[in-house]
């Protein structure tokens, strides 16, 4: 599995960024009312940053050789939760920013200073699923093992056998 690169979060943030502002626009022009920022989906996101760091930290324990109950199948699937997380992370938080565009451009009213509020909310939960997504993705790396001349297995700088 390759580490999640900066490109796919970035690329991920701003289609959804995009695609979300453009069906605002959309939708208000028949009518439709402003889009919603729900506190559920903060505590959901809240959640899932919890789970994927406390489970990122018994991967570590078990990749820097402590005792711990993380099989390697456990770990596995832990890294692509946390691959996961930083890639939704990204899709939530371009959705949260389209909301904060779309209701800043709206007159004032209140009940949109709380759609504003929860939309903020949800950009730095957002930010902070990529941040543990990313770092856990790390953690959960193995480094090949070295061979007599001390050179790993996968490094294409090793000499051939041939």
């Amino acid at each position: 599995m390759t580490r999640t690169s900066w490109v796919t979060i970035v690329g991920a943030f701003a289609v959804a960024a995009m695609g979300s502002y453009a069906v605002f626009v959309l939708a208000q022009g028949v009518g439709a009312p402003t889009p919603p920022a729900s506190w559920l989906t903060h505590v959901f996101m809240a959640a899932v940053i919890a789970l994927v760091f406390w489970r990122g930290r018994a991967v570590r324990r078990m990749v820097e050789g402590e005792d711990t109950s993380m099989t390697p199948l456990e770990a596995a699937r832990v890294a692509m939760a946390a691959k996961t997380s930083a890639v939704v992370g990204s899709l939530l938080g371009g959705y949260f920013a389209a909301v904060i565009l779309f209701v800043a451009g709206l007159p004032p009213a209140p009940a949109r200073l709380d759609l504003l509020i929860s939309a903020l909310a949800g950009v730095a939960l957002a930010v902070l699923m990529v941040v543990v997504g990313l770092v856990v993705e790390r953690w959960c790396r193995v480094d090949p093992p070295e061979d007599e001349n001390g050179v790993g297995a996968a490094d294409p700088s090793a000499p051939s056998a041939a």
